[in-house]
């Protein structure tokens, strides 16, 4: 698939866990892509930061389904509430 993350939400218990996952971003950057990245976000914070991108759709977890789906836009929820 060709698609392009407009906004990463982490959830992440330790600074070298989000430092690990940032390291692996650095080759998208490499590539012209900058997506927002938010650490542990509050729902609203997600929300907001989802809908200022005009994403197309999420590719997330069963727990902000709700939300995405009440804002209009597509979402597809992957294995566990721990992919968000």
């Amino acid at each position: 698939m060709a698609i392009y993350p407009e906004v990463i939400a982490l959830q992440a218990a330790t600074k070298e866990s989000v430092d690990g996952a940032k390291k692996l971003f650095e080759s998208m950057e490499k590539d012209g892509m900058s997506p927002k990245v938010l650490v542990n976000p509050a729902y609203v914070e997600f929300a907001r930061a989802v809908g200022e991108a005009e994403v197309d759709f999420v590719l997330g977890s069963r727990i902000e389904k709700t939300l995405i789906g009440g804002m209009g836009i597509a979402h597809h929820a992957i294995g566990s509430s721990y992919y968000l």
